[in-house]
């Protein structure tokens, strides 16, 4: 698979443009059509690298481990740079076969939603021995991510959940909710140094930063994201820096 660099226009829209500083961290995210990963970091496209045919939900630690869209895929990891380490994964545990985001806690697991079933599963780092925690109920999500502050997961909801963005500890209990504004469609990432939730518009190129209030914080347009892009994930820490951050989220907690 050949890597090769890409620069792309950016255009600031909505709110906060003129001010608007983009991601701090590396957003990652796939279009599984056509088997392109992009790579965004401030407000640019800074990388773009070839992945397996219908991988979509991704997980990013010190690798990038993507896995397939339905039973037809293979899942595989690849370094930050786009190599390919030669690592694959196999689809197994899913009766349906519609996953078009997934998220990591950086340890232990990985997750994924069903977009068809509305399940929610839970793997290991290897995308490997799949359970099916909960369902969501009503529509199915086409966004998720893990909050590693948290420790729970948050779902970019479609249309019969009224577009809602929502968080569920793991044993599918609904934490909290906000109405973005504008609602879209498309995948969710939780960016560490920032600890806000992003999405990635699916068809149209916007990124948009959300507190966890559901305040917009700024929406700048990548045209390069503009196509059918679903998976969309930040790099998240290794181990030793999880820790640190889980300290910080605890002294947090506290202090209100």
């Amino acid at each position: 698979m050949r890597k090769f660099v890409v620069s792309c226009l950016v255009v600031l829209i909505g709110v906060g443009a003129a001010s608007a500083q983009g991601t701090t961290d590396l957003l990652f995210s796939i279009y599984p059509d056509i088997s392109q990963m992009r790579v965004v970091q401030g407000t640019s496209c800074v990388d773009s690298w070839s992945v397996n045919l219908l991988n979509s939900p991704l997980a990013v630690v010190d690798t990038v481990r993507t896995y397939g869209y339905n039973s037809s895929s293979l899942g595989a990891e690849y370094q930050i740079d786009g190599t390919p380490t030669g690592a694959t994964y196999p689809w197994q545990g899913i009766e349906s076969g519609s996953l078009l985001d997934g998220g990591t806690d950086g340890v232990e697991h990985n997750y994924a939603v069903d977009y068809n079933s509305t399940g929610v599963y839970q793997y290991d780092r290897d995308w490997a021995n799949a359970v099916r925690l909960f369902n969501l109920s009503g529509a199915g999500a086409s966004g998720l991510t893990y909050d590693l502050v948290n420790g729970t997961l948050w779902f970019n909801r479609e249309s019969g959940a009224g577009y809602q963005i929502e968080e569920y500890d793991l044993s599918g209990n609904l934490i909290s909710s906000f109405t973005p504004n504008p609602t879209a469609r498309g995948g969710l990432a939780y960016e560490p140094s920032t600890d806000t939730i992003w999405r990635v518009r699916n068809g149209a190129g916007v990124v948009d930063q959300f507190d966890k209030s559901g305040n917009l914080l700024q929406s700048f347009t990548v045209p390069e994201l503009s196509g059918n892009y679903w998976g969309a994930e930040f790099q998240v820490p290794e181990p030793a820096s999880l820790s640190l951050l889980a300290l910080a989220g605890l002294i947090l907690v506290r202090r209100r």
